[in-house]
């Protein structure tokens, strides 16, 4: 008769179980690989019920889920059908059925030096915030954010630069920013983004509500572009 790998017909809970669960029925004869260890199945067995891995000598314990789960009311041979003609609880004591001798304190990992991320709920499960949004405010900064986005180290010399903030406006933008603004604040709101750094010009004073949006690294480009 064929010999099949016991994993493939037979669950076993633990390593260190006496029996392993049928997958489906176990007819005499079958042979199980049990990791080197052969078991000649010895009688028919139905799925779900127990098929022996090892022997058992009268009053021995019989494990599974690496727990006691009876004792052998007469000798357990390997491939025996264990079922309750052979298995009973037997007499009830503290030597017998201990309960939580495995358990072990868990050693949490110190708060401290736990990794962490900037994450949000989802309803399958949780994101992560893993962009930065470089939004230019007008379209006159869209070369700045080009440079931010190509060239990290451009970033430090924009920061250097600077730029001199002035009481001027450009009022013939309002109008075009009263359709723009709320594209940009949706875009700010994404909640992948982990910060949003928006390119402004301070004459362009549709932009200025941009500032009240929290995370934000809020710059003033005036003078900058042709220092880039």
């Amino acid at each position: 008769m064929a010999t099949y790998a016991l994993s493939e017909k037979a669950v076993v809970l633990r390593p260190e179980d006496d029996v392993a669960v049928a997958k489906a029925e176990l007819t005499a004869g079958t042979v199980l690989d049990d990791g080197g260890h052969r078991i000649e199945v010895r009688r028919d067995i139905k799925a779900g019920h127990k098929v022996a891995r090892a022997a058992v000598r009268t009053g021995a314990p019989v494990r599974r889920y690496g727990q006691v789960i009876g004792f052998a009311t007469r000798d357990i041979a390997v491939g025996d059908h264990v079922h309750t003609q052979n298995l009973g609880i037997g007499a009830l004591g503290a030597d017998r059925y201990e309960v939580g001798v495995d358990v072990r304190p868990v050693d949490f990992h110190p708060p401290e030096t736990m990794r962490t991320f900037d994450g949000f709920k989802r309803e399958d499960g949780v994101g992560t915030r893993n962009y930065v949004a470089v939004i230019p405010g007008v379209n006159c900064s869209a070369s700045v954010s080009q440079f931010v986005k190509e060239a990290p180290e451009r970033t430090a010399a924009i920061a250097e630069a600077g730029g001199a903030r002035h009481d001027c406006t450009t009022v013939t933008t309002r109008p075009i920013a009263a359709r723009m603004l709320p594209t940009r604040t949706h875009s700010v709101s994404e909640p992948t983004l982990t910060t949003a750094l928006p390119v402004l010009w301070t004459c362009q004073a549709s932009s200025q509500p941009l500032a009240s949006l929290q995370p934000i690294a809020f710059w003033s480009c005036f003078t900058t572009c042709s220092k880039v």
